[in-house]
């Protein structure tokens, strides 16, 4: 089965490099999904005060899929907009609660 291979000695760690410009041909650097990864890592280089081209991120396997689910969902959640609705709840006597706290 193509893809599927037998781990035959079980390793401490896994190191996986990408060579230079070999995934481009897999995404365009003006996509939407594109722009926001790089922004994020932009953030995380900059919380840090690192500037670099090449960033290894590693870690245990179940944070580093944590980490990028993490950034999965925030991508989805990126373009929901939130609004105040408080008109819609104008009858309701226990929606406007902090008045009524003492």
């Amino acid at each position: 089965m193509a893809g599927k291979s037998k781990l035959t000695v079980p390793k401490e760690r896994a190191v996986f490099v990408f060579e230079k410009g070999s995934q481009e041909r897999n995404i365009k650097h003006q996509t939407k999904s594109y722009k926001y990864i790089k922004k994020m890592l932009n953030i995380m280089m900059a919380k840090y005060g690192v500037d670099a081209k090449q960033i290894f991120i590693g870690g245990e396997k179940n944070d580093l899929v944590s980490y990028l689910t993490f950034l999965l969902n925030l991508y989805y959640l990126d373009s929901i907009s939130i609004d105040l609705a408080d008109d819609k709840y104008t009858i309701d006597p226990d929606f406007d609660v902090p008045n009524k706290i003492d």
